[in-house]
Protein backbone atom coordinates (compact mmCIF):
# COMPACT_ATOMS: atom_id res chain seq x y z
CA UNK A 1 0.00 0.00 0.00
CA UNK A 2 1.70 3.23 -1.04
CA UNK A 3 1.77 6.31 1.65
CA UNK A 4 0.13 9.10 1.73
CA UNK A 5 1.77 12.46 2.59
CA UNK A 6 -0.58 12.67 5.28
CA UNK A 7 1.04 9.28 7.00
CA UNK A 8 4.55 10.43 5.95
CA UNK A 9 3.66 13.82 8.37
CA UNK A 10 1.97 11.78 10.99
CA UNK A 11 5.66 9.29 10.94
CA UNK A 12 7.40 12.37 11.19
CA UNK A 13 5.84 14.38 14.19
CA UNK A 14 5.59 10.85 16.19
CA UNK A 15 9.56 10.15 15.24
CA UNK A 16 10.12 13.77 16.43
CA UNK A 17 8.41 13.04 19.68
CA UNK A 18 9.58 9.64 20.35
CA UNK A 19 12.95 11.68 19.88
CA UNK A 20 12.22 14.56 22.37
CA UNK A 21 10.57 11.77 24.95
CA UNK A 22 14.18 9.60 24.57
CA UNK A 23 16.56 12.58 25.27
CA UNK A 24 14.25 13.84 28.48
CA UNK A 25 14.61 10.12 29.56
CA UNK A 26 18.06 8.95 29.10
CA UNK A 27 19.54 12.65 30.08
CA UNK A 28 19.13 12.63 33.74
CA UNK A 29 20.71 9.13 33.69
CA UNK A 30 23.80 10.24 31.36
CA UNK A 31 24.45 13.13 34.01
CA UNK A 32 24.22 11.21 36.46
CA UNK A 33 26.53 8.44 35.64
CA UNK A 34 29.15 11.99 34.02
CA UNK A 35 28.80 13.35 38.31
CA UNK A 36 29.89 10.41 39.42
CA UNK A 37 32.68 10.09 37.49
CA UNK A 38 33.48 13.40 37.75
CA UNK A 39 35.77 14.83 41.08
CA UNK A 40 33.42 16.04 43.57
CA UNK A 41 35.46 19.29 44.37
CA UNK A 42 35.17 20.25 40.77
CA UNK A 43 31.24 20.13 41.07
CA UNK A 44 31.13 21.79 43.99
CA UNK A 45 33.36 24.77 42.55
CA UNK A 46 31.86 24.66 39.34
CA UNK A 47 28.00 23.84 40.00
CA UNK A 48 27.65 22.46 36.38
CA UNK A 49 29.66 19.59 34.69
CA UNK A 50 30.49 19.70 30.79
CA UNK A 51 29.43 16.88 28.65
CA UNK A 52 32.80 14.80 29.65
CA UNK A 53 34.25 14.73 33.30
CA UNK A 54 36.92 17.43 33.46
CA UNK A 55 38.78 15.51 36.45
CA UNK A 56 38.16 12.00 35.79
CA UNK A 57 38.12 9.71 38.58
CA UNK A 58 37.10 6.67 40.02
CA UNK A 59 37.42 8.04 43.88
CA UNK A 60 33.76 8.40 44.46
CA UNK A 61 33.37 4.48 43.35
CA UNK A 62 36.00 3.26 45.66
CA UNK A 63 34.38 5.41 48.97
CA UNK A 64 30.68 3.91 47.73
CA UNK A 65 31.72 0.08 48.01
CA UNK A 66 34.73 0.44 50.84
CA UNK A 67 32.06 2.69 53.20
CA UNK A 68 30.58 0.08 55.58
CA UNK A 69 27.52 1.70 56.35
CA UNK A 70 26.74 2.79 52.73
CA UNK A 71 26.97 -1.24 52.58
CA UNK A 72 24.66 -1.52 55.69
CA UNK A 73 22.18 1.20 53.32
CA UNK A 74 22.02 -1.18 50.67
CA UNK A 75 21.37 -4.31 52.60
CA UNK A 76 18.50 -2.75 54.19
CA UNK A 77 17.39 -1.23 51.85
CA UNK A 78 17.11 -4.54 49.70
CA UNK A 79 15.61 -6.24 52.14
CA UNK A 80 12.99 -3.90 52.36
CA UNK A 81 12.21 -4.34 48.66
CA UNK A 82 12.05 -7.91 48.68
CA UNK A 83 9.82 -7.93 51.51
CA UNK A 84 7.79 -5.34 50.40
CA UNK A 85 7.09 -7.41 46.99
Amino acid sequence: MKRTTEDRVISIVLFVLMGIITLVTLYPLFYSFIVSLNDANDIAENGFIYLLPREFTLENFKIVFTEKQLAHSFLITGARTILGL
